[in-house]
């Protein structure tokens, strides 16, 4: 008889016993895969959206063993899924990077969505910051039976808002170093920042968080041709040439 399966009754007790636990381990991948649907103006099939998604997905039992992960988590980790389904994430992090993971774990198998931010520092990627999200995934009697991991790659938003945080910074600096008064004021008139020449002016208490009358006139309503008012209705820059 030449190569391939052999007929049943030619199987070894072993053998049969193989190939019943590779077909389970396969059943129960694919049970995971279609049972973790997501809803978003209807039913999507999940096998197809978690293969092309861009971005590191997988799915873990209540084990926190990977049953199955997709095409971006391959490329994002350097691994092909055969090497990562059967393992935990300890497998494949530091300590520090998994005790993070698994309290976040943990939480969602009480039935919690947890969303967070992490930097992760990717054999081939480089260090990306990533939005991750753990979704319990529960069988038809209402029970989690284990977790939906999907991330979102946050990391030119992190940068571009860290540009933002620095040139904030340095107007700052330059704007506190003006030996001029300087003071910002939101439309319902309470001062949101001051420089430190008016921090100087004022030196028991600072104005941000109070109303700009009635910290600078210390009057109930607001002054008589008030530039603020007056530049917000014309969206104009406005002085007020006043002597005391």
């Amino acid at each position: 008889m030449g190569g391939g399966m052999k007929p049943d009754n030619e199987k070894t007790k072993a053998e049969l016993i193989a190939e019943l636990e590779a077909f389970r381990e396969q059943s129960v991948t694919n049970q995971y895969l279609h049972s973790a649907q997501i809803s978003s103006n209807g039913f999507i099939d999940f096998e197809i959206f978690f293969d092309a998604s861009p971005y590191p997905a997988s799915f873990l039992d209540r084990d926190f063993i990977y049953k199955a992960v997709n095409k971006a988590y391959e490329t994002y980790l350097d691994v092909k899924r055969e090497e990562v389904i059967g393992t935990t994430p300890e497998d494949h992090v530091s300590a520090e990077v998994f005790e993070e993971i698994k309290k976040n774990l943990e939480r969602c198998l009480t039935g919690e969505d947890v969303i967070y931010d992490m930097w992760v520092d990717f054999p081939t990627m480089g260090r990306r910051c990533m939005n991750v999200g753990y979704h319990p995934r529960r069988n038809k009697q209402g029970d989690v039976v284990g977790i939906l991991h999907l991330s979102r790659d946050i990391t030119e938003h992190m940068d571009a808002d860290n540009k933002v945080m620095e040139e904030r910074s340095r107007l700052e600096t330059i704007l506190s170093s003006l030996d001029t008064g300087l003071s910002l004021i939101n439309r319902d008139m309470t001062v949101d920042w001051v420089n430190e020449k008016i921090r100087q002016l004022f030196p028991d208490k600072s104005p941000v968080g109070i109303i700009c009358h009635k910290c600078y006139e210390q009057s109930e309503v607001p002054c008589n041709e008030c530039p603020t008012i007056k530049a917000f209705n014309s969206g104009r820059f406005e002085t007020l040439e006043r002597y005391n």
